[in-house]
């Protein structure tokens, strides 16, 4: 479903990304671990076209997306839950949801509320109203109601307190049993194989390691060498 060739991605003369190469099927949860700095939020703005490649192939669902803008990326299906959330403070989530959302699939807002029972209890609640975790769940659940066929999450447990991130886990654990298609970037191990099927470990702009969950979990040496645990 998405696929990186070769991917190089430079800010001004900064050569961050250095030949990224990743794949993502249809119905799978893959991560992107990696401390900070190691390009993580860079490979994710150069799929969403934010920070276009210099070199190299982004390709979804079979079509390039090499010269295309953002809006152009989401709408084949590609959504976008940036680091910074970047949620309308001043907006209630219900409207946060109204302004987002597409027609013609299957997550209507009133599905997503049903899904995330926290904010349905919120909905008349503006965004700036709400906890860190709440606005996180109010990022993914915009992005649903906008109807991706494969979503982007940048760090979505970053900082926040650990009951919050159980919950931000068993929501993609249920996206996940409803076949919702996610690539996550994330420095949490722990979040990352309880709900992955798939892991790649990012350093310095470079792919170092790609295993499965089993494969990871039990690979000490790849753990202390890319990510301190």
């Amino acid at each position: 479903m998405l696929e990186l060739h070769g991917v190089h991605t430079y800010y001004g003369k900064s050569h961050i990304l250095h030949g990224i190469d990743l794949q993502v099927a249809e119905g799978e949860v893959v991560t992107l671990l990696g401390r900070n700095g190691a390009g993580k939020t860079t490979t994710l703005r150069s799929i969403m076209g934010l920070t276009p490649p210099r070199r190299g192939e982004v390709r979804f669902c079979g079509k390039a997306l090499t010269g295309m803008r953002p809006y152009e990326i989401s709408r084949l299906g590609l959504g976008y839950v940036p680091e910074n959330r970047l949620i309308f403070t001043e907006l209630t989530v219900l409207e946060n949801l109204t302004i987002a959302w597409r027609p013609g699939h299957p997550w209507t807002i009133e599905r997503v509320l049903d899904t995330f029972p926290g904010l349905a209890a919120r909905r008349t609640h503006r965004g700036r109203a709400l906890s860190g975790g709440e606005q996180q769940m109010l990022a993914i659940a915009r992005t649903l109601v906008n109807g991706p066929r494969l979503i982007l999450l940048d760090e979505p447990s970053e900082g926040l307190a650990p009951l919050i991130v159980q919950a931000i886990k068993a929501l993609l654990l249920e996206l996940k049993r409803e076949g919702v298609t996610l690539l996550v970037a994330e420095q949490n191990l722990e979040l990352c194989l309880a709900v992955a099927d798939r892991h790649y470990i990012i350093d310095q702009g470079v792919i170092r390691y790609q295993g499965t969950t089993q494969d990871l979990r039990r690979n000490r040496q790849v753990q202390e060498a890319f990510l301190g645990v």
